[in-house]
């Protein structure tokens, strides 16, 4: 038998879905008091790095706040809080995991992670790694991302983006180029 909470939390009123959609305050303060609990339990599991759970949670509300007029009746509202949650996971763990491969892929040395010194360097990168991924140009930014990050195929990015083919290479090798320019000298990158 389900559980009568979720049964109750399943089933919102239409009116609510209704007003949250026209963006009543009132509504959104009522969704986030019947899901919140939920969405940080799922976005906590996903992510299991405990600091940025509550900003990915604000992010889920705002997100769904902000794109509150293309949900659709076709599935309930935790049913959409929850793809919402797990697509802002899934985009911040590929971010995570894009930093770490091209710190490898920069890296030269081996550093040793056993002493502090060591530990704090490979901070020091990650965080350059990240301003330098940040100041490229969007366009590039995404190639990296969906190549180094998720490793998705050519042919997967090119749907997603859609882009040729020429187009996704040009603009992967522009941004290895920016990343690898910008790591050596910390020089700006222009647009």
């Amino acid at each position: 038998m389900a559980d009568p909470i979720l049964q109750t939390q399943d089933n919102v009123s239409v009116s609510l879905e209704q007003r949250f959609q026209q963006g009543d305050t009132a509504a959104l303060d009522e969704v986030i008091r019947l899901y919140l609990p939920k969405i940080r339990q799922l976005v906590n599991r996903l992510l299991a790095w405990n600091g940025e759970v509550d900003d990915i949670v604000q992010d889920v509300f705002v997100a769904a706040f902000q794109n509150r007029k293309k949900f659709r009746a076709e599935s309930n509202l935790k049913t959409w809080l929850y793809a919402i949650a797990v697509r802002h996971c899934r985009t911040r763990n590929y971010r995570r995991m894009i930093w770490q491969k091209i710190i490898r892929m920069q890296s030269n040395e081996k550093i040793s992670l056993q002493t502090p010194l060591a530990a704090s360097l490979r901070t020091e990168q990650i965080a350059q790694l990240r301003r330098a991924v940040c100041r490229l140009p969007v366009k590039y930014r995404d190639v990296i991302v969906l190549k180094y990050l998720e490793e998705l195929p050519a042919g997967r990015i090119l749907e997603i983006l859609n882009i040729t083919e020429n187009t996704f290479y040009t603009r992967l090798n522009r941004g290895r180029a920016f990343l690898q320019q910008d790591l050596s000298d910390g020089s700006e990158i222009d647009s």
